[in-house]
């Protein structure tokens, strides 16, 4: 039958204190407990020798064997068969152990372990102190197969639990074939304040790819980052972030450059963002952005939209926000590209703008009002210095006829004032707007729309109509309704609008007053999809243009679909795509053809775009081939998953929309 014994501390022994005379475990700063099957002592040796299933607990440490041997007056211990030391949720094996329990250190033979999805494997591995392990000839990867795809193979390794990873002097192994060396690695493990990432990789454009980030905790509010990239191809890239981050006052910095040895072009790119919350209802932003050509962020940043500005501008400004008042006062410059010189130009400042803005005021019971103004001196290249006023002003009541029925009147006035100051010249051009809403609610999930729209332009600087344009002065004047179906639990969407427009032009007067019917369905249950979209012409009673698309599976996994588009009398086409997981394969395929009236060649499909995922367990493999008739390309990316949590500073998303 099984025995469980435990030894808490000296209490353990407390019979044989009085028969000693003395404390058989003097080391001891730190009560034991020991679980075993079979538990025997030696009194002249002090000798402690327990095996079945043992666990020796110290404070958050246990090692754990099938036969452990412990001198009660040194402290030191004797593991073998099974056995590992277990750390803070971390497990380190070994053929045998052998551990100071006063000391609190100790060398695991022939060590392997997995710590925050690393492992590794040291013939020696050393305990050092408190969460802190040291050795020699370490093999190191993320890939748990027993013989890993790829592995680090350093001379020295220094581990210290939930912090860090540390390797010396490092071959980068594919398989048994080394392939890179890399004098220092540095692995950030949960909250350490200082996180080294490198990410590997391969594709057709740059070859090899190796980029770093390098960042360090300052503090809870500021943390900063040093990117350095190796383009094999291209050259090195080296950039650095700055986060700084408090309730009332939140600000980044980016910065990247690479001078690309095949295009001998020094090319950059800026990004920064600073805002202040000066009281309650108040706050100050100041925006940066700088590239150095229209291309750089595109290709650098790709997957990250945000960088993809390529306009240079400079913005700050102060603002007043309320639940329904809102101002604010900006000043600003902005460039634009000019091919000519290959370089941005300044074609627009700001000095200053202010806007206002106040939305749902509550004049009486269901009686609102909105109004909108523009401030603006500005400076434009083409035009010199100018400033404008616009104004938009609108009434508007909800009244509930029925129980069914709301019909909500808007009634609105804008104006736009403009001085062309070098010129000495201005225009001032108002218009007034009517809108009337009736919805008709059939039911949770029917309901129709019928809106009129009305708008009127007068002559510059007069309360006329300026009826002798060309469109007689009426910019909108259309009466429209609008069907809305939706089925949630169907999975169904449908619409369907129809107008009619009475305006008319004098240099080509409008005979056909009805607008296209426009109808759209949109469908999904389970595995199939559909969708439809047509536009009829009534007076000739054909189809203007229409699509449909549909399929079957799960899109971007395993699914098969097709589309048909056709652009009234002049062309059509047809799109057909397939993708399919094949355990660790994921392809896609996507060809498109386009049919004019007289098109005859069916056999020549030239857009197409082929993409082939392939997750290699720790690697992972992408190949895109995209050919248009203008275009092609090939590329091929090979790149390491990396595991363990990346440091990020936790800020709003609204202020760092890149995240």
């Amino acid at each position: 039958m099984k025995k469980t014994w435990f030894l808490l501390g000296q209490l353990f022994l407390s019979g044989m204190l009085l028969i000693a005379g003395e404390n058989p475990a003097p080391f001891l700063k730190q009560p034991l407990t020991i679980r075993a099957e079979e538990i025997t002592y030696n009194q002249e040796t002090a000798e402690l020798l327990a095996s079945g299933e043992v666990s020796i607990i110290q404070s958050t440490i246990s090692v754990r064997a099938d036969r452990m041997i412990v001198n009660l007056e040194s402290g030191e211990a004797a593991a073998e068969g099974n056995a590992r030391i277990i750390e803070k949720d971390n497990q380190i094996e070994g053929e045998r152990i052998n551990y100071n329990f006063a000391t609190s250190t100790g060398i695991i033979f022939q060590a392997r372990g997995n710590i925050t999805g690393w492992h590794f494997s040291v013939p020696v591995l050393e305990r050092q102190s408190t969460d802190r392990y040291s050795g020699q000839k370490s093999s190191l990867s993320n890939c748990d197969e027993p013989v890993p795809h790829w592995h680090f193979s350093s001379s020295n390794l220094n581990l210290e639990l939930n912090k860090k990873i540390e390797i010396y002097n490092s071959l980068i192994y594919l398989g048994k074939v080394p392939v890179f060396y890399l004098p220092y690695y540095y692995r950030g493990l949960g909250s350490s304040r200082l996180n080294i990432i490198v990410y590997p990789g391969y594709n057709g454009v740059d070859g090899l790819i190796v980029r770093t980030n390098t960042s360090y905790q300052f503090s809870s509010q500021l943390q900063g980052n040093l990117l350095l990239d190796y383009f094999a191809r291209r050259g090195l890239g080296r950039g650095t972030r700055w986060d700084y981050n408090q309730p009332d006052f939140q600000a980044t910095f980016y910065g990247y450059q690479i001078e690309e040895m095949n295009t001998g072009l020094n090319r950059w790119t800026m990004r920064s963002l600073v805002w202040q919350q000066v009281s309650a209802d108040y706050s100050l932003r100041l925006d940066l952005n700088r590239p150095s050509d229209l291309s750089v962020n595109n290709y650098y940043f790709l997957e990250n939209w945000q960088r993809s500005v390529v306009s240079p501008y400079s913005e700050f400004s102060l603002t007043y926000q309320k639940k329904k008042i809102y101002w604010r006062m900006l000043t600003g410059e902005y460039y634009d590209y000019d091919y000519r010189q290959q370089d941005y130009i300044r074609t627009k400042y700001l000095l200053p703008s202010f806007q206002f803005r106040a939305l749902g005021i509550n004049l009486s019971r269901q009686f609102y009002l909105n109004y909108n103004a523009l401030l603006e001196k500005s400076y434009y290249n083409d035009s010199g210095h100018r400033l404008g006023l616009n104004q938009d002003i609108n009434f508007w009541r909800s009244i509930i006829l029925s129980r069914t029925t709301t019909l909500t009147p808007t009634l609105g006035w804008q104006n736009d004032w403009q001085w062309l100051i070098d010129q000495s010249t201005s225009t001032n051009i108002s218009r007034h707007f009517e809108k009337i809403n009736l919805r008709e609610t059939f039911s949770s999930n029917l309901y129709l729309d019928l809106t009129y729209n009305f708008r009127q332009r007068f002559k510059p600087g007069l309360l006329e109509v300026a009826a002798s344009d060309d469109d007689y002065g009426i910019e909108e004047n259309i009466l429209a309704g609008q069907l809305n179906y939706f089925e949630i639990l169907a999975g169904m969407n449908f619409r369907s609008y129809l107008g009619y427009d009475w305006r008319q032009f004098r240099s080509n007067p409008v005979t056909e007053k009805w607008t296209l019917w426009r109808n759209e369905i949109n469908w999904q249950k389970n595995s199939l999809w559909f969708y439809w979209n047509n536009q009829t012409n009534l007076y000739h009673w054909h189809n203007q243009a229409w699509q449909f698309s549909g399929g079957i599976g799960q899109r971007e996994k395993k699914y098969i679909g097709l589309s048909v588009f056709n652009q009234g009398d002049v062309s059509w086409g047809m799109n057909l795509s397939a993708g399919i997981w094949l355990d660790r394969f994921y392809i896609d395929w996507r060809t498109t053809k386009n049919f004019s009236v007289t098109e005859s060649d069916w056999f020549n499909w030239p857009d197409n775009q082929f993409r082939i995922y392939w997750d290699m367990h720790c690697w992972q493999s992408r190949i895109n081939i995209v050919q248009r008739p203008d275009y092609y390309d090939f590329k091929i990316e090979l790149s390491l998953k990396m595991p363990g949590p990346e440091q990020k500073m936790k800020v709003n998303e609204n202020f760092y929309p890149w995240e």
